[in-house]
């Protein structure tokens, strides 16, 4: 995902609304289970207030991680 997804502008643009954190899950497996991350690649989006709003597990294009960071986005500000 580093080389298709995360690289893309668009999705570059629209990660600024959220702090981003990389967990290597061989290297910390203790964060894997607190942050309930249900596979690899996976995509786990937090509110600022640490509300669970979105697990997706498996590759995402640039198109689909953009559409779920903006609804995630949509969500947490109502």
């Amino acid at each position: 995902m580093d080389a298709v997804t995360y690289s893309n502008a668009e999705v570059q643009a629209e990660l600024t609304h959220w702090n981003v954190l990389k967990v290597d899950g061989d290297e910390h497996p203790d964060m894997v289970g607190y942050l309930g991350v249900p596979g690899f690649p996976s995509t786990v989006l937090y509110s600022a207030k640490g509300a669970r709003l979105q697990s997706v597990p498996g590759f995402l294009g640039p198109e689909p991680m953009i559409e779920l960071l903006q609804s995630a986005r949509k969500a947490a500000a109502r």
